[in-house]
């Protein structure tokens, strides 16, 4: 099941609304809560396009670890992301995605 959470970033002094997933294989993950991951990856990533000065963020928890981004491998989940709205027609999103790449960088 997905839940809420509120995690606050010592580092970044900062506190975000991360979905939990708890109780679940990779395989479950993907299975089950595909698009909720994604949007998660998204909204973390426009986050970070907003906070030069951040080199990471928290971006979802699953079975008690935090996941982040970091801006060194950002634009692996970039891709990751345009490849999943682009499956799914969500061409908006792949718009503001690829929008996000040169403020990233």
């Amino acid at each position: 099941m997905k839940d809420i959470i509120e995690y606050y970033d010592v580092q970044l002094k900062e506190t975000f609304n991360l979905p939990v997933f708890d109780y679940v294989t990779p395989e479950e993950l993907k299975a089950k809560y595909d698009r909720d991951v994604y949007g998660a990856m998204f909204c973390a990533l426009e986050k970070l396009a907003s906070r030069p000065d951040w080199n990471n963020i928290p971006c979802f928890q699953m079975n008690d670890v935090i996941f982040e981004i970091d801006r060194e491998g950002y634009f692996e989940h970039l891709q990751n992301c345009v490849t999943y709205y682009t499956s799914t027609e969500e061409y908006e999103m792949c718009t503001r995605l690829m929008s996000l790449d040169e403020t990233l960088k």
